[in-house]
């Protein structure tokens, strides 16, 4: 039977799990107002998004989330 990699970490390890967090922040930092709809940034600037996951990575991040923290139809009214 097939088993995640996130399973198999929460089954063996007793230490904490580091995850990515603050994915507006540091879009913020890089330029993207706060205005604006962070989650189109997936469609239209995706290296962006690549590389602050990447950054979360290599800061030692197990856990990466999608950055789709807005991702509700309400959330993209305003774009329409």
């Amino acid at each position: 039977m097939f088993q995640s990699k996130f399973l198999a970490l929460l089954e063996t390890t007793k230490l904490p799990i580091l995850g990515d967090g603050a994915m507006g922040t540091l879009l913020n930092a890089r330029g993207v107002s706060f205005e604006g709809c962070f989650d189109s940034l997936n469609m239209t600037q995706p290296t962006l998004v690549t590389e602050i996951h990447r950054a979360y990575i290599a800061a030692g991040a197990q856990v990466i989330q999608t950055n789709t923290f807005g991702a509700i139809v309400i959330s993209w009214l305003h774009m329409a």
